[in-house]
């Protein structure tokens, strides 16, 4: 839809918003999140946190170069290994690696891993409302209210 408006010779013209920048993506911080987002989190955090946001909001989880994966496939080591699959299933818990403290790549793997990862909840394919930071082993699902 346009807006309206006057030109200087006093006919109307309508000026036509492009929405075809606006992103198909949308990442939701969580109200902790944020708080550590705005007051916590080093401008290092910040940086790899943004890139994999921007990254997300542009291309979704597609291509991302670090691993993503969903959050229920628990190390069988784990004492509480079921529980904790379950609970991830159930909640739609994933995770993305974002380069902390540094990238990590392997011989024949197509994606880079790190120590520490980003918990989000999948809300739809277009959709992730992001939770937490922690290490990736072990890892430490974030409660969801």
């Amino acid at each position: 839809m346009g807006e309206e408006s006057s030109t200087s010779d006093g006919l109307d013209q309508t000026n036509y918003i492009d929405n075809s920048s606006k992103s198909l993506y949308t990442a939701t911080l969580s109200d902790e999140f944020l708080h550590f987002y705005d007051n916590v989190f080093s401008d290092e955090k910040l940086d790899l946190i943004d890139d994999f946001l921007e990254h997300y909001e542009t291309h979704g989880l597609n291509n991302w170069k670090g691993k993503i994966s969903p959050s229920w496939k628990v190390p069988e080591c784990y004492k509480d290994h079921e529980r904790r699959a379950k609970y991830a299933q159930d909640m739609n818990l994933w995770h993305a690696h974002i380069g902390l403290p540094s990238w990590q790549s392997r011989e024949n793997i197509p994606y880079l891993t790190s120590n520490q990862v980003l918990h989000f909840q999948k809300l739809s394919r277009y959709e992730i409302f992001v939770l937490s930071v922690s290490t990736h082993n072990p890892m430490d699902l974030p409660e969801i209210d």
